[in-house]
């Protein structure tokens, strides 16, 4: 599933990098970045899985996406997508640092995506399951995170990203997903 994101994210970023995602490994590199140690790797990979699996657990194709959008599409569905944007300046408020590390339009509009109490994006329909909890979990070893989404004009997609830092300061990494408006 996570192709299908990578190849609908081209869409959104041109400047995507040939070679910048790993289709085994489930992750963007970020325009600038080098690749993360294995261990980062491992970790944004469970992620995405963990991810998934929230997703399904919720009856959405993406747990950024939530509820809200939908994200089966008539090639099977999405996921999202681990990304690593490495060191740099990608905390709160600095959501066009990562549309351009990205290599998106930096001059898109963001909107904020709050969480809810238990640490998942609000997007989603609060629900009690173990791959949920699982997910919450997972998204404890990223520190500082946000979660914010972008909608090019005259588009029904929608870019979601959570980022936050990795452990020991390594850099910025997180998920990327995208959703379809379902009502506009």
């Amino acid at each position: 599933m996570a192709a299908i994101t990578i190849r609908r994210l081209a869409n959104f970023a041109p400047r995507l990098r040939a070679g910048d995602f790993s289709p085994a490994s489930t992750y963007i590199l970020g325009q600038d970045a080098q690749k993360p140690s294995d261990g980062i790797l491992r970790t944004l990979t469970q992620l995405a899985t963990s991810a998934q699996a929230a997703a399904e657990s919720a009856a959405c194709a993406s747990i950024l996406a939530g509820n809200s959008t939908d994200g089966d599409s008539e090639e099977g569905g999405d996921g999202d997508v681990a990304v690593w944007l490495g060191p740099g300046e990608f905390g709160k408020g600095k959501e066009k640092n990562v549309l351009a590390q990205l290599g998106l339009d930096s001059n898109y509009k963001t909107s904020p995506v709050t969480f809810s109490p238990s640490g998942i994006p609000a997007t989603v329909t609060p629900s009690d399951t173990a791959a949920l909890k699982d997910f919450a979990t997972k998204l404890e070893g990223l520190s500082d995170r946000h979660c914010f989404s972008v909608r090019p004009p005259d588009s029904s997609e929608v870019l979601f990203s959570l980022v936050g830092k990795a452990a020991g300061d390594a850099g910025w990494g997180g998920l990327v997903g995208i959703g379809t408006i379902l009502d506009d």
